[in-house]
């Protein structure tokens, strides 16, 4: 069982590697990972509020704190913890900012709070690329149950054309095993081939045979099995 002593050195490491990243003085980066994390108003009541949870014995009210909760992430079965993260991690880099008297891009605080947090696989895959622009999306089939589960976007770059295809199914059923029966059980009818496809000749089949092939080809076939 975690600690008061293991949760308020893992908070004041937090704050530490925020300073550190951020280049900033450690008493104002404890301000703003207080007030823009943990939504407290001063770093000094994140430990109040610590010491007074064990003093009742009460942990879990960590776990149902709507912003303490992120503490527990790597500590507990933090799935749903981390999910409630990707939903407000720009509302904690937005009140960072406004608190802020550098400018930094809110891209580059979502990627640092990921880090601070324990979840630096998440902090590599925000990336802004500079680049001003929206993207059309629209259903690829129209024999699904649901038409958004695969859409599609076409792009100019450099005058060359690029056809950007996107798959919706949960993060956790990302294998190899699962795409298939996941799509199918969920999101088609069963009547048949699927017709209805905007790339003339495609069908749904052919899509998930290249959906595969992709995963494999930047995976190395090392998908996470569900």
């Amino acid at each position: 069982m975690i600690s008061l002593y293991q949760l308020k050195n893992k908070l004041n490491k937090q704050a530490k590697e925020f300073a550190e990243l951020l280049e900033f003085p450690d008493l104002y980066a404890q301000g703003l990972w207080a007030r823009g994390v943990y939504n407290c108003p001063h770093f000094s009541d994140t430990h109040k509020y610590l010491s007074e949870v064990f003093e009742k014995k009460k942990l879990d009210s960590i776990l149902k704190h709507d912003s303490l909760k992120y503490l527990m992430i790597n500590e507990y079965d933090d799935q749903e913890i981390i999910e409630s993260l990707h939903k407000e991690i720009e509302s904690m880099a937005n009140r960072i900012e406004s608190l802020m008297l550098v400018d930094i891009e809110t891209l580059e605080l979502v990627s640092v709070i990921y880090q601070v947090l324990g979840l630096p696989e998440n902090a590599k895959f925000i990336v802004n690329t500079g680049a001003d622009f929206r993207l059309e999306w629209r259903p690829y089939f129209d024999a699904f149950d649901d038409p958004l589960i695969v859409q599609y976007a076409d792009l100019k770059v450099h005058g060359c054309y690029f056809r950007l295809i996107a798959c919706k199914f949960p993060f956790e059923k990302l294998s190899l095993d699962d795409i298939r029966k996941y799509m199918y059980i969920n999101h088609v009818n069963h009547n048949g081939e699927f017709e209805g496809c905007i790339s003339e000749g495609n069908t749904f089949s052919k899509h998930v045979h290249w959906l595969v092939l992709t995963l494999e080809l930047f995976s190395s076939g090392k998908v996470n099995k569900a």
